[in-house]
């Protein structure tokens, strides 16, 4: 420790560094993030008040404030810690609901165009290889490409291999987001876009947006899976309406008023987290006036 004025988050980040001493605009130090010898770290005051963390060295910040026991808020005032909070939060992609419409209308109008076939191969053969290939002719899936206008929260996909996209809906019926499906061996399979809704949100099929918007008769039971390349298998040629939430987690959430009188069919993978959506699935379809509820 060395005698200093300092105050605020300096001061805070000067008392856990070790070997520090003044320098011309502030301390250096021993940088916790390596084994460091030669004082290899800066800590300088901010304009605003912030404590600003260098190590010569190369360790990133977030390594650094690891090794001190602190967080990226721990380097700002009070007050502009909750400035940068929100700047943060403001810079946020927000995917809405007009922007997932849109995005799905061109999506699947590209499927629908006689020029884009040979491009688009890479898709249909992923399909065909997964014996989803009829989906085509229920319109129940689009394809995004390099070279379309693509909303900030999704403009790499295409380069990722994440060109298959199903629309998810609301309550309502409403096209309210996305789902993509990678064609490749990229990892993670599936993506949303950054800032969208995805729970209470489902796949369907035709009659299955025909219960949602409360069109579809009420003795006809539907049939509700989970996952993108499953909801395409289970709409194919179906003869009840299908609904599909896009993980198992959303499963009790994405019901509504529409189950009200309805026989709920939960087709569900038998493991322990397809169990435990189908048992909140099951407890919530019969809350909100289901007739019947059975899992297949």
């Amino acid at each position: 420790m060395i005698g200093h004025a300092e105050s605020g988050p300096v001061a805070m980040v000067l008392e856990r560094l070790k070997g520090a001493k003044r320098s011309a605009g502030g301390h250096v130090a021993l940088c916790p993030a390596h084994a460091d010898t030669n004082r290899s770290l800066s800590l300088d005051p901010g304009a605003d008040g912030r404590a600003l963390l260098k190590c010569f060295a190369g360790c990133p910040t977030n390594s650094i404030l690891a090794a001190l026991g602190l967080r990226e808020a721990d380097l700002f005032e009070r007050g502009a810690a909750r400035e940068q909070a929100a700047r943060k939060e403001a810079e946020k992609p927000c995917f809405l609901p007009a922007e997932a419409a849109s995005l799905w209308a061109n999506a699947l109008a590209r499927t629908r165009n006689d020029e884009q076939i040979e491009a688009e191969r890479p898709v249909y053969a992923y399909l065909e290889q997964r014996g989803l290939a009829e989906a085509w002719e229920s319109r129940l899936y689009g394809v995004i490409a390099a070279g379309m206008s693509l909303h900030v929260a999704m403009a790499r996909w295409p380069n990722t291999g994440h060109r298959l996209i199903v629309p998810l809906y609301d309550a309502s019926g409403r096209v309210t987001n996305v789902q993509a499906r990678a064609i490749g061996g990229s990892t993670p399979k599936t993506l949303f876009p950054a800032g969208g809704v995805v729970k209470g949100t489902v796949f369907a099929d035709e009659r299955g947006l025909r219960v949602l918007r409360g069109v579809e008769p009420t003795a006809t039971p539907v049939v509700i899976g989970e996952g993108l390349t499953d909801f395409l298998a289970m709409a194919i040629g179906s003869p009840t309406p299908v609904l599909s939430v896009p993980g198992s987690s959303f499963a009790a959430a994405a019901l509504g008023a529409w189950v009200r009188g309805r026989t709920v069919v939960l087709a569900f993978d038998r493991d322990k987290a397809g169990d435990e959506a189908a048992d909140a699935a099951r407890e919530c379809a019969y809350a909100l006036g289901a007739a019947r509820v059975r899992r297949v």
